[in-house]
């Protein structure tokens, strides 16, 4: 079949022998979509499903507009925290280089509590949890293709990226020197 996304597989749905295509609506266009149309993605940071492959929330074409703002954003949350509980896991997670987001990407029921912390007012924050890897079934090719996901202006993999962190560090050491002191003390032990 053939959409506007041009050539599109589809999944039905069988009960008490009839059919209805499977749909999942992307959490950014709200289309509905057939499975093959969504990016999936793994982590990789310690979880429970670490190397398991997931279906996402996310149309490829929406994904690539998405992380375009991404990287500035989590700049923001770190250089302007709502509290100090972010701060600290945010600082002790370390830099997010990938695409991350709890709607598009989530995470298995067992994980949440490591990417939650409750502010100052008793109000949770889900902190950013960047995903390892990416992949989209090419219909046409009828195997998968990787996607980067490299979140748009964060810096190269390699040397770059350390010193990028090292500089954020000293950033982070001039507005909060209490607070991030804390922190590394903490990662060192």
């Amino acid at each position: 079949c053939t959409g506007g996304r041009g050539p599109l597989e589809h999944a039905v749905r069988i009960r008490d022998g009839s059919a209805t295509p499977l749909l999942l609506e992307c959490k950014v266009s709200y289309e509905e979509l057939p499975p093959a149309a969504l990016v999936e993605y793994q982590f990789a940071d310690g979880g429970g499903d670490d190397g398991k492959w997931h279906l996402s929330m996310v149309c490829l074409e929406y994904l690539l507009a998405f992380r375009a703002g991404k990287f500035a954003d989590w700049e923001k949350r770190l250089l302007q925290p709502t509290c100090k509980a972010e701060f600290r896991r945010m600082v002790a997670i370390g830099p997010v280089y990938n695409v991350f987001d709890h709607h598009m990407f989530p995470s298995a029921e067992e994980d949440k509590s490591r990417f939650e912390v409750t502010d100052d007012n008793g109000r949770k924050v889900i902190l950013p949890r960047p995903v390892a890897a990416l992949r989209i079934w090419d219909v046409e090719k009828q195997a998968y293709e990787d996607v980067d996901p490299t979140l748009d202006g964060a810096p190269a993999v390699g040397p770059e990226r350390e010193t990028y962190w090292a500089n954020m560090i000293e950033k982070l050491k001039e507005n909060f020197p209490e607070e991030t002191e804390e922190c590394l003390a903490a990662a060192a032990n």
